[in-house]
């Protein structure tokens, strides 16, 4: 199942159409399917990062986000 299947995404985020950066719902933190991307690279708590980050190949994918 996809995180847009389960409806886990909480906003993606453009970066000067370029980039889009995902956060997840902080609802999913314990989920094991995303357990990793909410782990702080250091101390406790939850990632408030993007949890994923992928670069866009052509501006036009943006207007269906």
């Amino acid at each position: 199942m996809t995180i847009l299947n389960r409806k886990a995404v909480e906003r993606p985020e453009a970066v000067n159409k370029e980039k889009v950066n995902v956060y997840l719902k902080s609802t999913f933190a314990k989920d094991t399917a995303f357990k990793k991307v909410f782990t702080p690279a250091l101390g406790k708590g939850i990632n408030n990062s993007p949890h994923y980050s992928f670069t866009i190949g052509q501006a036009e994918f943006l207007n269906a986000i």
